[in-house]
């Protein structure tokens, strides 16, 4: 993690920094240290440089902060400090930094069953759609890729394959309709009863995908949700 400072300099002489020492605060909590003592950087006259600074986390700050942060998709921050100033005769002078924002704190995506609609049957076999809803809670879109996919009832496979990659927007649901065919001889008597029935036992779904969140810098992580679900049965 890096912190982007923006020093201005409107002398019309160059200034030299001398070192920076800064905290970001969280929740009222000083969970990192942003501190360069030594550093030195030259500032033109009459212009600006931008540095960046390596953060260096307070790990148990850091955890009981966002701890306190589950249920919510975004946390104020506060960065503040000083930057050291080398100034001709007067020496090195101290410049008070404040700065504040918000950062979107990132969740993986919620995957639920929606229903299972019979399509058309016959004594061989059916052909069914799943729909499956993946909400992205985030404040961000993000897009998935590589998603793959597996579904089972009792210990028998109802169908498992990959879907093209998609995006989610900000604060937003995907449906994704996931056609199946059965082959009702493999099913199992007690199963193919109940889906004769419409009476269908729990589904066990695996859900992997790649999440790309769609902001500069974003890095993909790896989702796998595996779950028994009741779903609706048209």
């Amino acid at each position: 993690m890096r912190v982007g400072l923006k020093i201005n300099n409107a002398n019309p002489f160059a200034l030299k920094t001398a070192g920076f020492d800064l905290e970001l605060i969280t929740n009222q909590r000083a969970v990192a240290n942003i501190q360069q003592p030594d550093s030195t950087l030259t500032i033109p006259a009459q212009s600006g440089k931008l540095v960046y600074l390596p953060v260096t986390l307070k790990s148990k700050d850091m955890i009981k902060s966002l701890s306190d942060l589950s249920n919510q998709t975004e946390v104020e921050y506060t960065i503040q400090g000083q930057v050291n100033l080398q100034l001709p005769v007067i020496g090195n002078l101290a410049r008070p930094v404040s700065f504040s924002g918000t950062l979107p704190i990132p969740q993986m995506p919620k995957v639920k069953l929606q229903q299972l609609t019979l399509k058309s049957a016959n004594l061989k076999r059916a052909k069914i759609e799943l729909t499956l809803q993946v909400k992205n809670p985030n404040v961000f879109g993000v897009k998935l890729n590589r998603l793959s996919y597996q579904f089972k009832a009792e210990d028998k496979t109802l169908g498992e394959g990959s879907a093209i990659p998609t995006v989610i927007r900000p604060q937003n649901t995907a449906k994704l309709t996931i056609p199946l065919t059965i082959n009702l001889s493999v099913l199992g008597h007690r199963v193919y009863s109940a889906f004769l029935k419409r009476e269908f036992p729990p589904v066990a779904v695996t859900f992997d995908a790649d999440v790309l969140p769609q902001v500069k810098g974003g890095e993909v992580t790896r989702f796998h949700f595996a779950s028994e679900q009741n779903i609706a049965y048209k």
